[in-house]
């Protein structure tokens, strides 16, 4: 059986939905439509509780989010926040090529 797969509302690439079976996880659960995974990163990143790291990002530019610092403590995060999205799935290659992307309306960062 193939999965249904569907796109990303903001990059257009090919997702997988799926039914949260977390209603506590935080910061990221599944769904039936919306995200893909890199940019539903870009958008936490990019939302006003993550200040330092979009301040960190325009004074550095989006390349730091190479440094395996960053990535192990966005880990963490996952992890402490019981999330849905496994923190080896993020490909932050694809996260630094569509940081400019828009986000379509209704999803703001």
């Amino acid at each position: 059986m193939i999965p249904n797969i569907s796109p990303c509302v903001r990059c257009g690439r090919p997702c997988r939905p799926g039914n949260s079976k977390n209603p506590n996880a935080r910061p990221f659960r599944l769904s039936k439509k919306g995200l893909c995974g890199e940019c539903a990163v870009t958008q936490f990143l990019l939302c006003d509780d993550m200040e330092p790291v979009r301040i960190g990002v325009l004074r550095n530019g989006v390349e730091v989010l190479r440094e395996p610092a960053i990535q192990q403590q966005f880990a963490a995060i996952l992890r402490v926040g019981g999330s849905e999205l496994p923190a080896e799935d993020i490909n932050w290659e694809t996260v630094i090529e569509q940081w400019d992307l828009p986000f379509p309306k209704g999803w703001k960062p």
